[in-house]
């Protein structure tokens, strides 16, 4: 018979073969080029840490990028101010690289998220384990590590990674304090929210899981009200904070507001059909991973934590997907900040589905849970594997070229509809689109990058001086 002291160390064991199987995961293709799905999201958060270490220091409180055009804000932004989030992620990217710069750029940024990404995985353990105890936090641990969204999301350069990360902590925190009361905890609880709400607001959601928390515990006290109603009144400060000072620089900050419900998406067919279809059941789960999240949705009401703190999970899942309407549909990678909710609730209902059965019947529930993993992956990863292409290497080799032989200060336009994938191959600010050609070189413009042969390239090449041109892609010197 085993032992609790033995079961536990089985436990950690199984975990840390998790852990090291997630990572060997995200670490697939982590040399390639940064030229991979949504390259240009990558690419501009990466641009602000390529600036810091151009610079050799790093200002958390005026971040920059290589885009000075105005298709971000609609204005003119000629010094390149970049204002979303606080760069908490940048800026330790960029000292990273100015730290060991022999391990390289891309590959920094991407072991950062790799960090981030395993650390959740752990943290969604110490979540569940207590709630629903260690088969549960095993299996929805390994639904974290394995599915191949988050194997391509867990080793991109965004925020987003770090976010869940805070996100999950404070949860993990939270009920931490409330079981013991402890100032630690407090602190921990405090300083996670805050900082995943500089990084994204959206990260208040975790609230509801939280909510659900206190109101499942034994022992309710004032005291315990009053300080877990001031959390996120005094973790939104510094968020307020951050807002008021970049609105000095609105031609930094992105338009956002088509973000909610600019075309009218929400609650609509196409809403449901892409989000719970395309996305979640086919492209995340792979179909057959909808299996066992629907046996953990059924288990909600068995166990009051449970119920509500999980229940707190999916409302906040659904309350995000909700709000940010238009941009989770048009936008794969917002999913992101929901997918420890996916991998709690697939994982409770592998749980529970082999619970359900003992002797020869436990044994076929097990080999079914694995087929359903198998082919669930397997599907996911049909869908996902070109994510981690680079579909334009001329892009990257007009980019490198340019970094070669033109000065660190040159200013380049590189049109690629907009899209700052190509600029960033640069490693030079600039444009990421044409026209108005001659208002970018009386603004600086040294350098045009193109990989196709369209009619302003051959005016320009006509008026100046073709630095290099083959069959791949041409840079034109923007002198006479």
């Amino acid at each position: 018979m085993t032992t609790p002291k033995k079961q536990n160390k089985l436990s950690l064991i199984a975990l840390a073969v998790i852990v090291v199987f997630g990572i060997f995961l995200r670490s697939y293709k982590i040399h390639e080029a940064l030229g991979d799905w949504h390259s240009w999201r990558q690419a501009d958060t990466a641009s602000v840490a390529k600036e810091y270490v151009k610079a050799g220091k790093i200002d958390l409180m005026r971040p920059k990028f290589h885009d000075l055009s105005s298709i971000p804000s609609g204005l003119n932004n000629p010094e390149g101010w970049r204002m979303v989030e606080l760069p908490l992620r940048d800026g330790l990217h960029a000292w990273l690289v100015m730290k060991f710069p022999n391990y390289g750029f891309l590959e920094w940024g991407r072991t950062l998220s790799i960090i981030f990404s395993t650390a959740t995985i752990v943290i969604i353990y110490l979540v569940v384990l207590p709630l629903s105890g260690s088969v549960a936090a095993l299996t929805s641990s390994l639904v974290f590590a394995i599915l191949p969204y988050n194997m391509f999301y867990g080793r991109v350069i965004l925020p987003e990674p770090m976010i869940v990360m805070f996100t999950i902590l404070t949860l993990l925190a939270y009920i931490r304090y409330t079981d013991t009361r402890k100032l630690f905890w407090y602190a921990t609880t405090l300083f996670s929210l805050t900082l995943a709400l500089l990084l994204k607001p959206t990260a208040l959601i975790v609230l509801l899981p939280m909510i659900g928390y206190f109101f499942a515990s034994s022992g309710k006290t004032l005291k315990l009200f009053l300080s877990s109603a001031i959390l996120p009144l005094l973790a939104i400060v510094p968020y307020m904070l951050w807002r008021r000072h970049i609105a000095a620089y609105p031609m930094g900050i992105p338009a956002s507001s088509w973000l909610f419900n600019s075309n009218g998406i929400r609650f609509k067919g196409a809403w449901f059909r892409w989000l719970f279809g395309e996305r979640i059941g086919k492209m995340i789960l792979g179909y057959w991973g909808l299996i066992p999240l629907g046996f953990g949705i059924a288990k909600l009401g068995e166990n009051k934590k449970e119920t509500l703190v999980y229940g707190g999970l999916l409302l906040g899942a659904i309350t995000y997907m909700a709000i940010i309407a238009t941009g989770n549909v048009q936008h794969d990678y917002y999913q992101i900040q929901i997918m420890p909710t996916i991998a709690i609730f697939a994982g409770v209902g592998i749980s529970y589905m082999l619970s359900l059965k003992q002797g020869l019947g436990k044994v076929f529930v097990s080999l079914l849970v694995l087929a359903i993993l198998g082919l669930s992956t397997a599907l996911s990863w049909y869908e996902l594997k070109g994510y981690f292409w680079v579909n334009n290497r001329v892009m990257v080799e007009a980019g490198q070229y340019i970094d070669a032989n033109s000065p660190s200060d040159a200013l380049v336009i590189a049109p690629y509809q907009g899209d700052t994938a190509f600029l960033y191959q640069t490693n030079r600010r600039g444009w990421p689109i044409g026209g108005q050609i001659e208002d970018k070189i009386n603004a600086g413009a040294t350098y045009y990058a193109t990989t196709t042969r369209d009619q302003e390239f051959n005016e320009l090449k006509a008026k100046y001086s073709v630095l290099i041109e083959n069959d791949r892609f041409a840079i034109i010197k923007l002198s006479k």
